[in-house]
């Protein structure tokens, strides 16, 4: 079967494989070739995988779906974050520190966000004061019938 594993820039992984293990909110599974439709929600963790020519690799996710298409045997997941490598101790280092950089991003970017929405609100504030508003307008004291 085919192991694919998706971030939203980059294919990290596209390999024939013959067994994977994940896990999801109830636990660790594996599926083999010719599993059954499967969909689920991951965890934070890492998919183990053997692949077709030999060998075990991993692949570290910051959580996302699994979907198993029996028709074209291909297991795909689809996660915000992925890291790959054949030594757990140095993935999870790896894992760790470009997970913490993302979720840094993400705070500066809400925080970047968040203060623009409230110099737009100020701004808005300052322009659409009553005292300051156009006659003629709703809401204005001249234009009032």
């Amino acid at each position: 079967m085919r192991l694919v594993v998706l971030t939203p820039t980059a294919t990290v992984v596209d390999d024939e494989v013959v067994d994977v293990r994940a896990e999801d909110p109830t636990g660790e599974f594996g599926l083999r070739p010719r599993h059954d439709l499967f969909v689920t929600a991951l965890v934070p963790g890492v998919v183990a995988y053997e692949r077709a020519g030999g060998g075990c690799s991993f692949v570290a996710v910051a959580g996302g779906m699994l979907h198993v298409d029996r028709a074209t045997d291909t297991v795909r997941v689809v996660t915000p974050d992925a890291a790959t490598g054949d030594d757990l101790e140095v993935l999870e280092r790896t894992a760790v520190r470009s997970f913490r950089q993302r979720v840094a991003q993400e705070r500066a970017a809400k925080g970047g966000v968040a203060r623009l929405g409230t110099a737009l609100l100020r701004r808005m504030g300052e322009v659409l004061r009553p005292d300051q508003r156009p006659a003629g307008r709703l809401g204005s004291a001249e234009g009032s019938p």
